[in-house]
C-alpha cells in the first residue's frame, strides 16, 4: 500500500485481532545601512548625485569635489577601511564536505570516521502527546464525540495506524517481521480506515533517509518479541533493562487495550491507578506503578454510558 493511501479520506473497521501490531545575511549587505553616519545619504550638493549611499561595509570615501581636492593645502591621510569590512588577514584550511571524508585525505585536517550502519532507528516517543492534543480538540468541537470516544479508545485506534506504518516499512525494506504481522499488514491493505490527519502526518515522517556520504539509511526498529498477558496480546515482554526503552519509545497497543479493559471494570469506589499484568511488571519487589513516560499509561477515566455502549458495540 503506498504512503499516499494513509490519508484521512479512507474508512476502516478495526479488526479485533490487530492489537499486537500496531557571512553574513543579505540584511547585512544592505547598501543603505541605517543607524550609522556612513550609512546615510551624503548628497550635500557638492558632487554626489541624489540617492548615492555609502555602505558601512565599504572603505570610507570623501564627498569633496575634484577642485576642492586640488586646492587642498595639505595631503589628506587616506582613511582606513571601516571596521565592518570583512576581509580576512589569516590563512584558512580548505573546507571539505564531510561526505568526502571517506574518499579524500587533505593535509592539515583531522578526519573522523563515518558510521557504517545501514539502518536508522526512528522513535515515536511523542505519540501520546499528539494523540491527547487531538482528542481534546475533537472533544471541544463535538459533544457527540466527547460522549462516546474516550481518550483510551482514541489512542488505541491510532496506534494501529502507527504500527501499520512501522511494519510496512520494515517489510518494504526486506526486513523480517513475524507471520502475524504480515497478516496484519495484508488485512490493513484490503480495508479502509479513517484517521485524524494531525496524527497521520507524523507517521509519514517515519521512513528511510540519506546520511553522511549520501548513504541510504533504511528505516527499522529493534526486534520485538510480542507476548500475551492479562488477556491481551501485543506486549513487548516483561519490563526490564532490555524492554524498558521499547515501552518509552513506541506505543504498545496492548497497553492501550489493557487500559480500556481496566476502565470498563472500574466502579465508583475504585482508585484511578492501575498496574500492568503480572507477567509484564518488573521482577524487582516494590517496583511501584509505571509513570507517564511509559507510553499508554495514564490514570483511569470511568467511561460514560454512551462511551461504554460504543466500546461494547
Amino acid at each position: 500500500m503506498a504512503d499516499a493511501d494513509l490519508k484521512q479520506s479512507t474508512e476502516i473497521t478495526v479488526p479485533s485481532d490487530t492489537t499486537p501490531m500496531l557571512n553574513k545575511t543579505s540584511k547585512s549587505m544592505n547598501f543603505a545601512s541605517r543607524g550609522t553616519s556612513r550609512g546615510r545619504m551624503r548628497n550635500r550638493g557638492r558632487g554626489n548625485p541624489p540617492g548615492n549611499y555609502t555602505s558601512r561595509f565599504n572603505a570610507s570615501t570623501t564627498t569633496e569635489s575634484v577642485d576642492e581636492k586640488a586646492s587642498a593645502s595639505q595631503t589628506t591621510k587616506p582613511k582606513s577601511k571601516a571596521s565592518g569590512a570583512f576581509v580576512s588577514t589569516f590563512d584558512s584550511h580548505e573546507r571539505v564536505d564531510p561526505r568526502k571524508f571517506d574518499s579524500s585525505i587533505v593535509n592539515g585536517l583531522s578526519l573522523s570516521a563515518i558510521p557504517t550502519g545501514k539502518h536508522i532507528h526512528s522513535e515515536a516517543a511523542s505519540f501520546d502527546v499528539i494523540v491527547n492534543a487531538c482528542h481534546r480538540k475533537n472533544v471541544s468541537k463535538s459533544a457527540g464525540f466527547a460522549r462516546r470516544i474516550t481518550v483510551s479508545v482514541y489512542a488505541w485506534y491510532h496506534s494501529i495506524l502507527l504500527w501499520y506504518r512501522i511494519l510496512s516499512l520494515k517489510r518494504r525494506n526486506g526486513l523480517e517481521i513475524p507471520p502475524d504481522a504480515i497478516q496484519f499488514c495484508e488485512s490493513m491493505e484490503t480495508s479502509s480506515f479513517v484517521f485524524d490527519e494531525p496524527i497521520v502526518k507524523p507517521t509519514e515522517g517515519l521512513g528511510d533517509t540519506i546520511g553522511p556520504g549520501e548513504r541510504n539509511l533504511l528505516f527499522t526498529i529493534p526486534d520485538i518479541n510480542f507476548v500475551a498477558a492479562g488477556g491481551v496480546n501485543g506486549w513487548f515482554g516483561r519490563v526490564d533493562h532490555q524492554t524498558h526503552y521499547l515501552y518509552g519509545a513506541y506505543p504498545c497497543t496492548a497497553t492501550y487495550a489493557y487500559r480500556i479493559i481496566q476502565e470498563l471494570t472500574m466502579n465508583e469506589d475504585m482508585d484511578n491507578t492501575w498496574d500492568l499484568p503480572d507477567p509484564i511488571t518488573p521482577l524487582e519487589p516494590n517496583h511501584g506503578h509505571p509513570t507517564q513516560n511509559f507510553l499508554g499509561y495514564r490514570p483511569l477515566v470511568r467511561p460514560r454510558p454512551d462511551a461504554r455502549a460504543f466500546i461494547n458495540g
